[in-house]
């Protein structure tokens, strides 16, 4: 009995562990995106400072926190 509650315990840890791992990477994911968009950006219009890679870059940044808050606050 013992054995199989130590079982089931360490399965929803590692389902916890997990659904952080998936997140840090949904986050990361999130913001290369916003990086290499903005940095395509800048590219097509020519400018001459990184503007557009800066602001879609911090972007990205507050849309994965917005995401993963999102995601924290509800329980599963």
């Amino acid at each position: 009995m013992k054995n199989q509650d130590q079982k089931s315990r360490r399965q929803s840890e590692n389902l916890r562990y997990m659904r952080f791992v998936g997140l840090a990477f949904q986050m990361i994911v999130i913001i290369l995106m916003g990086a290499f968009a903005g940095k395509w950006l800048d590219g097509y219009f020519e400018t001459s400072k990184p503007y557009f890679a800066a602001g879609v870059s911090l972007l990205a940044v507050f849309f994965s926190l917005w995401y993963a808050f999102k995601d924290l606050l509800i329980k599963k």
